[in-house]
């Protein structure tokens, strides 16, 4: 009973606005544009709460084969709400004929970084001979921070 009263009252309220609309236009307009300038003053001076995140990045041109192997500069910029134990792996991937990948670990390093520091690194492998015969390797770099997984990658030729 309780819900069908307040859905009448509603009603009513919503004919008196439709019928003041209908006999004052240009006082609606008037209500209206003022109500929308206030709330768009409520948006724009709304308190917004932080955002935390991190990013893992390839360094542009720094990164393919040389006469030692393969080898990638990487960096990890922090801007998490407080310092982070970044725990970064290696993989090296191959692409099968169905899309999916096989994956051999290369290794995993830790970076303790502040918050709001940047970090760069450097990292070289060799390819294994267990996959000296993939057709499209890819090599991957991910780390994982407060629940969020962050991955770069770049493919290798052969």
């Amino acid at each position: 009973m309780k819900i069908k009263k307040a859905v009448e009252k509603a009603n009513v309220f919503f004919r008196k606005i439709i019928r003041f609309v209908e006999k004052n236009p240009e006082k609606a307009l008037v209500w209206l544009c003022a109500f929308g300038l206030l709330y768009a003053a409520f948006l724009v001076f709304l308190p917004k709460p932080p955002v935390y995140y991190s990013v893992l990045y390839l360094e542009p041109g720094n990164y393919g084969e040389s006469r030692a192997g393969f080898f990638a500069h990487f960096g990890i910029e922090n801007h998490e709400s407080h310092d982070y134990n970044y725990e970064v792996s290696f993989f090296l991937d191959s692409l099968n004929d169905d899309n999916s990948f096989d994956s051999i670990p290369l290794g995993k390093k830790s970076f303790f970084i502040k918050k709001d520091e940047n970090f760069s690194g450097f990292y070289a492998f060799q390819i294994p001979e267990t996959f000296a015969e993939i057709k499209n390797p890819r090599f991957r770099i991910a780390t994982s921070a407060f629940d969020e997984n962050y991955l770069v990658h770049f493919w290798l030729k052969k």
